[in-house]
């Protein structure tokens, strides 16, 4: 199959290979082995290597031709098992290439190559194989020929960046990384969100998941299956020459329960994200065993509700064990400033709240982590274990509980992240020089107590000074995580580029998508969150520079008439409007619908399965990229600073 923009298939991150068709790829292989190209490569190879790394790459400059070009920067001189390099077909497909003289052994776990061709070079045997770029021998590559690519395990204080538009991404992160010396996840998607199992991700219809106040998108909403990423990510590092270290982590894997359906998701998704070097581990979803009503009863008073509960789940010697070794205590731990230390005490009340909170959260994360040693084996790995997605702010409490709690199970935690009060819709911090400020302070000494940095989610659209008030209350240490902030930027790179360019109309259609989308959001009911929520952003863009003075009028009329319109008149809009030249929605790149809902038209799919916008942003020239490369540098580079670390 030739290379097709708008087939998942041979979009980056969807399948975890990079070798789509491998018939074509034999047959495209052989041609290029018959040609002769490699008999100054192999003879290079058969006398020692040049002696310099400008000398291989010339060798490999000039092996490099149709159908097959080599990549200089991806060689890698083995010992044992000789150079291996990535090659790249004509058809957009990517190889491992071997060459090996005399009895080198070949990696286990690479198998029978695609095609291979021996020959003889400086009186040795040379054999030139063709692999297909897979997980297996990717591992197999990663593990055997070139460990310094491997994913690196995070150990001090830094920065988590997403990467929802997957190898785009890439090169400006680990240019930061190198250039302020980061300890940084340069590859970090939610597993269960902005990435799916490729088994999920092929199902027609695809599944969907609902997001507060943004409504339901599919599964997936990157395009990136778990293991395709890492495919994709991983091997354009090679290709980029770049073994900088970079931790991978597997971002809020949700642990939904501790047994039952729950469990058997959680396991999986560890199985799937078994090449990755952290996990975060999210059991907000199980807490007080998913019962919403004891979740409200503390907040409500309902003091009585809980400590019955909490008769009713623990047996009267783990009772009296958990309320001896909390309740009426003041537990000390420092301040992240190194100011006089900081006190957090628990009464009987609350030690029964946070007992029958996080009795199924740490059951969850006892078996997630126990998954997790025994799919790494003897590779080391972290664990982060993430609170924040609940609303409002961790009570020190509950977050000192749940850390004494993972000690005493001894499983040892990275980062520790609380909830401080930040949403997905990702707004700044009204006050954060006040309370909010105080109970960062005491949460970060919480985490520090146990030998953890604090992880701070959610930290895309704050603003500078929220940035530096969250580093200077943690005392730096802290793992700070962003993720849609970066694809806003991208967006917003397309939405600056000329109008006539292949960016600039990729932009305009998005936008397009985007705003009918939101106008058919708006038609639920007047109670509905999502439809409050698409009703105040149409509200916003009307009144904005994006729209047609029409275009602006039409949606007014729908949202100040004095009854509320039928659906059918929502969907009427919503048609005109992704069918509107773009004279009429020309687009704003700084609006809400770049910054809410632009994302999901990454995975959007027409009724075959294919998609309509993913492709075409992987197809974007040099040219078209340079911009948003640029204002993305930018962008961490005033993280970084803001953040104070830069030093």
């Amino acid at each position: 199959m030739q290379r097709d923009a708008f087939s998942p298939a041979c979009n980056p991150g969807f399948l975890d290979t990079l070798t789509w068709d491998e018939t074509r790829a034999a047959a495209l292989g052989r041609q290029a082995l018959r040609d002769g190209r490699f008999a100054w490569l192999a003879g290079a190879v058969a006398a020692g290597y040049p002696t310099t790394a400008q000398g291989l790459n010339r060798l490999v400059r000039g092996a490099s031709k149709p159908p097959l070009s080599l990549v200089p920067a991806s060689a890698c001189a083995h010992p044992r098992h000789g150079l291996f390099l990535l090659g790249i077909l004509a058809d957009g497909q990517q190889l491992f290439v071997s060459v090996a003289a005399g009895k080198a052994a070949l990696p286990q776990g690479f198998g029978r190559p695609l095609c291979q061709r021996e020959s003889s070079a400086e009186g040795r045997a040379v054999t030139v194989r063709l692999f297909p770029v897979d997980l297996s021998r990717l591992r197999a590559f990663l593990a055997e020929v070139a460990p310094a690519y491997a994913p690196a395990v995070p150990s001090r204080p830094g920065l988590g960046l997403g990467c929802r538009m997957g190898v785009l991404d890439l090169p400006v992160a680990l240019q930061a990384v190198r250039k302020f010396d980061l300890c940084a996840s340069v590859v970090q998607s939610s597993v269960y969100r902005e990435l799916a199992p490729l088994a999920d991700l092929t199902k027609l219809p695809l599944p969907q998941i609902d997001l507060p106040g943004v409504g339901l998108v599919p599964l997936g909403h990157t395009g990136m299956s778990i293991t395709g990423q890492y495919v994709a990510m991983m091997v354009e590092r090679i290709r980029l020459g770049d073994p900088t270290p970079m931790a991978v982590d597997a971002d809020h894997l949700p642990l939904r329960a501790a047994s039952g359906a729950g469990q058997r998701l959680a396991r999986r998704l560890v199985r799937e994200a078994a090449d990755r070097s952290l996990f975060t581990l999210d059991p907000h979803f199980c807490f007080y065993g998913g019962d919403g009503g004891l979740m409200r009863a503390m907040a409500e008073g309902r003091v009585a509700d809980v400590e019955a509960a909490f008769r009713a789940r623990f047996s009267p010697g783990a009772r009296r064990d958990l309320l001896g070794r909390y309740a009426g205590k003041r537990f000390r731990v420092p301040d992240p400033a190194g100011r006089k230390d900081l006190a957090v005490a628990l009464s009987a009340p609350e030690v029964a709240d946070c007992a029958v909170r996080f009795q199924e959260p740490l059951a969850a994360i006892e078996d997630a982590a126990a998954e997790i040693r025994r799919v790494k084996g003897k590779t080391p790995f972290a664990i982060e274990v993430s609170v924040d997605e609940v609303p409002g702010m961790s009570e020190p409490h509950h977050f000192y509980y749940l850390c004494a709690e993972l000690r005493r199970r001894k499983i040892p935690s990275f980062s520790l992240a609380p909830g401080l009060g930040f949403s997905k819709l990702d707004v700044d911090v009204r006050d954060p020089e006040g309370e909010f400020a105080t109970r960062v302070r005491i949460l970060a000494g919480i985490s520090k107590h146990f030998g953890a940095v604090m992880g701070i989610h959610s930290g895309d659209g704050k603003s500078v000074p929220t940035r530096r008030i969250l580093a200077k209350a943690t005392g730096g240490n802290f793992w700070y995580k962003i993720s849609p902030d970066r694809q806003r930027t991208f967006f917003r790179s397309l939405g600056l580029s000329p109008a006539t360019s292949e960016g600039g109309r990729l932009f305009q259609e998005v936008y397009r998508s985007a705003l009918a989308r939101v106008i058919r959001l708006a038609s639920g009911a007047s109670d509905d969150q999502t439809a409050r929520v698409a009703r105040q952003t149409l509200a916003a863009v009307a009144a904005g520079r994006g729209l047609s003075r029409e275009v602006s009028r039409g949606i007014t009329r729908l949202l100040s008439g004095a009854k509320p319109p039928r659906a059918s008149a929502w969907e009427e809009l919503a048609r005109r409007v992704a069918s509107a030249p773009a004279r009429r929605v020309p687009g704003a790149p700084d609006d809400n619908i770049v910054h809410d809902y632009a994302f999901a038209t990454v995975s959007e799919r027409d009724g075959r399965g294919r998609f309509r916008f993913r492709g075409r942003f992987f197809s974007l020239s040099d040219e078209g990229l340079r911009l948003y490369h640029r204002l993305d540098a930018a962008y961490l580079r005033d993280l970084v600073r803001s953040l104070d670390l830069d030093r």
